[in-house]
């Protein structure tokens, strides 16, 4: 099987969450700016074709940055754990047009994300298969539930943190 590495970045008007095809995980990630603005706040969630939850992230990082930047980081940490997953076939979600754009091109980016959308791109050339996607805010409500939750941590459908239930429940519903 042919590698597909090309990191397309599809337009969705989806206004819910739609499964991956089969053999494929989708991971939606998000990035809020916390306190003001003085931290960062990062949420991932990885789903099978079911939708069921393979696993969960939320992360603070205490020092500021813009919403563009907040979602790169969110971005970086939705590949490495995918790495550390050891998936083959992923589907990256983010809300966030500009850096999808950016790590969809081969340009260098010489803006304060260059760094880290380069560092998106080496992880995610692991990858068998790997899509970036746009999706809408509301299509991307778990990742937005989870990066403003301020967990500092990760784990998997047997331990989730209060609340996300009923979001992955009401996600599934739309």
């Amino acid at each position: 099987m042919q590698k597909d590495t090309s990191k397309r970045s599809v337009l969705s008007g989806n206004v819910s969450w739609s499964p991956p095809p089969p053999g494929c995980i989708k991971v939606n990630f998000d990035g809020a700016l916390l306190h003001g603005g003085s931290a960062l706040g990062l949420g991932i969630i990885a789903r099978d074709t079911a939708g069921r939850c393979l696993t969960w992230a939320s992360w603070k990082l205490n020092r500021g940055g813009s919403a563009e930047e907040t979602e790169a980081y969110a971005a970086r940490e939705a590949v490495l754990l995918a790495r550390r997953k050891q998936w083959d076939r992923v589907i990256f979600e983010g809300d966030c047009t500009s850096l999808l754009t950016k790590i969809s091109t081969t340009h260098t980016d010489y803006s304060i994300v260059g760094p880290l959308v380069v560092d998106i791109r080496l992880g995610s050339a692991h990858f068998e298969s790997v899509f970036f996607s746009f999706v809408r805010r509301l299509s991307n409500s778990v990742a937005d539930f989870l990066s403003c939750y301020e967990l500092e941590g990760e784990g998997d459908s047997s331990d989730l943190p209060p609340g996300l239930d009923s979001v992955l429940l009401g996600d599934l519903a739309r």
